[in-house]
């Protein structure tokens, strides 16, 4: 089963990149039928662009609306079942590539409500993709086919339709609060190191307890700066729960143009946790930063976001 819904990952990663990167004219699928599925990379639309695995601004489904303009210059609304992300591989030929990231959609030709089908005229069509968090919309070409589909399940081999998991709705970025830098760095001087602390409830739940269940994951979003990142989590008894330390650092140190670099997210596997969200603020305590000699800079500070 994981091997099923790695080998899609990494296909649509192979497919991405063939389409250059940040630039998407065509959907992973060149034709289709109404009520079919298609796979798309928002492309140009992302937030940031090449540099979006840098984005602070997560996109949810309800945030991006999907229609589509057919060959008789009709437009019919469809439904945007999963937007993630995905990134390239971490020893990828082109440096770039290694810390990069892109949004994907996946969007069914059936009606936003319902299960209707929207009656779509035979053609060269167009998917146009909206959403507040775009820079613009994106808009990516295909062919309607005659015929009726039916949204791709995306489960596993031989797994039957009625007790197989959707896999993409696994890779979907969890509820996150995103730690970042803000401040100014002193002249001629670059940030070298970064050490966060969260002071974590005793959260021992049966059900955390018999889950393996976190209460708090720091991750780091991905950058092509050479970044290190490492957290501990020690046991603490009065008051009983966990304190979480999070250390960033990099060797040569970045400017402040770079500070970004050193975002990461704090999750939980929790859902009183994660659906709280202003958790991670209430239990941030302290943070500290570091230049490449060691010594602290004190005119940094941090951001500590609300779960989204």
């Amino acid at each position: 089963m994981k091997n099923q819904g790695i080998r899609f990952i990494g296909g649509l990663l192979i497919c991405m990149f063939a389409l250059g990167g940040c630039q998407s004219d065509v959907t992973l699928s060149k034709a289709a039928r109404r009520g079919d599925t298609l796979v798309v990379s928002l492309g140009n639309a992302d937030p940031n662009g090449e540099y979006s695995n840098l984005n602070s601004e997560l996109i949810r489904e309800p945030d991006v609306t999907a229609e589509v303009l057919d060959s008789g210059w009709a437009t019919h609304p469809v439904k945007v079942r999963h937007v993630f992300r995905v990134y390239g591989d971490p020893t990828a030929v082109d440096a770039k590539a290694r810390g990069r990231g892109q949004w994907m959609a996946v969007v069914d030709l059936v009606n936003p409500t319902g299960s209707g089908k929207p009656n779509l005229a035979i053609g060269e069509a167009a998917l146009i993709l909206k959403s507040p968090a775009f820079n613009e919309p994106q808009v990516v070409h295909t062919e309607i086919i005659a015929g009726d589909g039916s949204p791709h399940p995306f489960i596993s081999q031989n797994e039957p339709v009625e007790l197989g998991w959707d896999k993409l709705a696994l890779v979907r970025p969890a509820k996150q609060a995103l730690v970042s830098i803000n401040g100014t760095l002193p002249p001629g001087v670059r940030l070298a190191g970064a050490q966060y602390h969260f002071s974590i409830p005793d959260v021992h739940t049966t059900d955390a307890l018999f889950n393996r269940l976190e209460a708090a994951t720091p991750a780091k979003l991905a950058t092509d700066r050479q970044i290190h990142f490492e957290f501990s989590r020690t046991e603490r008894d009065a008051p009983v729960g966990t304190d979480v330390v999070v250390v960033i650092t990099s060797n040569e140190g970045v400017e402040q143009a770079d500070l970004p670099a050193f975002n990461f997210a704090m999750f939980s596997d929790i859902n009183a946790i994660a659906s709280n969200p202003t958790y991670w603020q209430q239990h941030f305590s302290g943070a500290a930063y570091y230049d490449t000699q060691g010594q602290e800079i004190a005119s940094l500070g941090q951001q500590v976001g609300e779960s989204e």
